[in-house]
Parts: structure tokens; C-alpha cells; sequence
């Protein structure tokens, strides 16, 4: 059962790269370069959206899988990061996908599709899973 839960984290971590590697660039590159436009970057951009938003959606559910499986020894720093992401997944979806009004979009926009938070759901990511490290021998327990 262990294996399956962990199996599962693998795959919502993969997607979740696979799907963010625009951002996670696109990120990088104001980081270091500043307002420098590079035009491979605009190309990826538009291609990418797809992959961005059904990529997200599926790591959500594979991170839902996971959690099935590790819900006894999920602590509050897990849950909040699973509402995090809960969020992240309805703002895209109402963005992308709904026709809410223009105003609501925009407001979504702002909350959900900004550096800061792709960088607290990141640092979420990685201090909601700081516990188990010690847990991480193997064999794993059954």
C-alpha cells in the first residue's frame, strides 16, 4: 500500500513539472534576465496552455490518489496544501474553461497566476513533506 501512495506522488509530481516547465522557464528567465523577451519563450507559451491546464488538473487528482493512501499521517501543513491546490485547479478552470464575467476572471488571474504563487505553493510543497523524510527508509512498511 505503501508503494501504491508513493507511486502515486511520483506521478503528481511529474505531472505537476511537466505541466509548470513554461512557468517554471518563464520564471527563471525574469529572474535572470530580467524584461529581456525571448521568443522561443512566447512560442512555448501559447502552445503550452493546454498541457498547463489539463497537466494540472490530472497532478491534482493523481496528489488526490496520494493522499487516499497517506490520510492518517497527513498533518494540517498536507491539507492546507491540498486546498492550496484545490484553488489553483478552480481558478484555472473558471479562467479557462467557464464564462464567468471578465471582472471575476481578472480577479482569479491576480490570486492564482503570479510568481509568488507558483513560490508559496512550491515551499508549501516541499514543507508539508519535510516530516516523512525520516520515513523514507526502505523497505518500505506495508
Amino acid at each position: 500500500m505503501v508503494l501504491i501512495g508513493l507511486s502515486w506522488g511520483l506521478v503528481a509530481a511529474s505531472l505537476f513539472l511537466i505541466a509548470n516547465l513554461y512557468v517554471t522557464i518563464n520564471l527563471l528567465a525574469k529572474i535572470f534576465f530580467g524584461k529581456r523577451k525571448f521568443k522561443w519563450l512566447r512560442k512555448m507559451e501559447s502552445a503550452w496552455h493546454y498541457i498547463h491546464y489539463v497537466g494540472n488538473m490530472s497532478a491534482f487528482t493523481a496528489v488526490s490518489l496520494h493522499l487516499l493512501f497517506f490520510e492518517s499521517l497527513a498533518n494540517y501543513v498536507n491539507w492546507t496544501l491540498v486546498a492550496f491546490e484545490a484553488w489553483l485547479v478552480f481558478c484555472g478552470i473558471t479562467i479557462r474553461f467557464t464564462k464567468a464575467p471578465v471582472k471575476l476572471k481578472n480577479v482569479f488571474r491576480k490570486l492564482s497566476m503570479t510568481w509568488y504563487m507558483f513560490s508559496a505553493f512550491i515551499i508549501l510543497l516541499v514543507v508539508s513533506h519535510l516530516p516523512f523524510l525520516p520515513l523514507m527508509i526502505f523497505p518500505f512498511p506495508k
